[in-house]
């Protein structure tokens, strides 16, 4: 999905269900179509996620594999040094031992 479908469903999701209560409740206009602050304050948290979101992405795996200690030549993981990161404690570890292990040995 791209930035525009991104923002779309972004905003839809924000301001659809104060909307959808608005109109139920026949409160008119719209909030934020009388204060069109909170319809930027949407935008720019789309935009901020859009952008944001693979940015963090790359740092926290990055800092995930540098913990599996690969091989300095070839950038690999090795079974050893992912057995000692799963056996460490993390959320990643815990989830990962709670939906695919049953015991981690």
């Amino acid at each position: 999905m791209h930035v525009v479908g991104c923002t779309l469903v972004g905003c839809v999701s924000g301001l659809g269900g104060g909307t959808l209560n608005a109109m139920m409740s026949g409160a008119t206009p719209v909030y934020w179509m009388a204060y069109p602050t909170w319809l930027g304050l949407c935008l720019v948290s789309c935009f901020a996620t859009f952008y944001g979101a693979p940015v963090l992405e790359d740092a926290m795996s990055g800092r995930e594999v540098a913990a599996m200690e690969p091989d300095p030549d070839t950038g690999l993981v090795h079974f050893e040094g992912f057995k000692k990161w799963l056996e460490a404690e993390g959320e990643y570890q815990e989830r990962l031992k709670l939906r695919f292990c049953t015991e981690v040995r």
